[in-house]
């Protein structure tokens, strides 16, 4: 089983300031797959505060920096579709078929 401990805000994976955790349950069987840090309200106040200190200099991007950006995420997200889908199945319960449409 997998836990999940970091938050990512801030351009980085972030220790949380909580220790309570979410049960990430298998919809087939209701068996727990993974545990997944709650944020807390000191976690949420922080990303908060880093994503208002970036936007003045994403709002002065240029619309083709910008649009590398996003063109950088879709090739990760691209690069991790099997991993996606198979969550998506565990969690889900959707199809394989579903999953991998892309």
């Amino acid at each position: 089983m997998q836990t999940y401990d970091k938050l990512f805000y801030n351009g980085q994976w972030q220790d949380a300031q909580s220790n309570d955790y979410s049960d990430i349950i298998n919809t087939a069987n209701e068996e727990v797959i993974a545990k997944v840090v709650k944020a807390s309200h000191q976690d949420v106040d922080q990303a908060v505060a880093s994503a208002k200190a970036a936007f003045d200099q994403w709002n002065n991007t240029s619309p083709e920096t910008r649009a590398k950006y996003i063109e950088k995420i879709a090739d990760g997200i691209e690069k991790r579709q099997d991993e996606i889908a198979d969550t998506m199945v565990e969690e889900l319960g959707t199809s394989k078929a579903f999953a991998d449409k892309g």
